[in-house]
């Protein structure tokens, strides 16, 4: 599902449907209760939210996805979090947001 996911944002006019492929797979990965599972499915959905251009739902599963990440102790995963949120500011012109969110001091 993450991969038909990422597919569909290649496509034209499958953003809705890229988005229902991703949720769909958070969803499923949520009722497995595999807290690594859950990690990858929110990282695919926080990105094809911010290529269909959901920003601000985007940055939403990234503080999902950047608690999860230091629960399971998995600090590479916050780097990519960084990114993701980056990706989300930037879409929504937040650029100082981006920048205090992003500073080793956040």
């Amino acid at each position: 599902m993450r991969l038909v996911a990422f597919a569909q944002t290649s496509l034209p006019d499958q953003n809705a449907s890229a988005v229902m492929s991703a949720e769909r797979a958070l969803a499923l990965a949520k009722e497995l209760a595999e807290p690594a599972f859950e990690h990858e499915a929110l990282h695919t959905a926080a990105h094809v939210y911010n290529l269909a251009g959901r920003h601000e739902d985007a940055l939403d599963l990234c503080q999902q996805g950047m608690s999860l990440a230091r629960v399971l102790g998995v600090q590479n995963m916050e780097a990519e979090w960084l990114g993701v949120s980056g990706d989300a500011y930037y879409g929504l012109r937040r650029y100082r947001e981006m920048a205090r969110d992003q500073s080793p001091s956040a």
